[in-house]
């Protein structure tokens, strides 16, 4: 679902005009066939915002399409970014995020989901989207996972996520 509603940044001026838009994102913490690692990847360029996700570790998915279940989009967005299928888990943690884009003032509305490994091979390629561009995903060994690598704003929903495996 994305939410539109302009607004004017100068009151009484017509011709500047800035757009909210407002998406619902998944990430997933993608447990092997061990569940003894988990799938990341790691973001090479942030164009918006390249302070705090530049050289990153990241859970990997997206947003969702409009129309689009749940779970559909989770496993759509793991497969075009690692090449990978998951059985989708569940949710694990919430959180949300702002950022500019040009003209408009974005809003994430994210969620953290537990998934399993079901088939496929990681995807050897580095992969440019439209605002990101990722390295090669790679399984991490839960024991070997540093969190203050992790972008901050996922850093929460995976130190919640290693606490339970405890």
């Amino acid at each position: 679902y994305i939410h539109k509603r302009p607004f004017l940044l100068y009151p009484n001026t017509h011709n500047i005009c800035c757009m909210q838009k407002q998406y619902i994102a998944q990430k997933a913490i993608v447990l092997d066939e061990t569940k003894t690692k988990i799938l990341l990847s790691k973001y090479i360029d942030g164009k918006y915002l390249p302070k705090k996700l530049n050289g990153k570790f990241c859970m990997p998915g997206g947003r969702m399409e409009f129309g689009e279940s749940p779970d559909n989009a989770l496993i759509r967005e793991i497969q075009e970014e690692t090449g990978i299928t998951v059985t989708p888990g569940k949710p694990i943690y919430i959180w949300n995020w702002q950022y500019k884009r040009e003209d408009d003032d974005i809003h994430i509305v994210a969620i953290a989901r537990i998934c399993t490994y079901k088939n496929g091979t990681i995807k050897q390629k580095i992969q440019e989207e439209g605002e990101t561009t990722l390295d090669i995903a790679r399984w991490v060994d839960l024991k070997n996972i540093e969190i203050h690598n992790m972008v901050a704003d996922e850093q929460p929903a995976i130190t919640l996520f290693l606490e339970q495996q405890q």
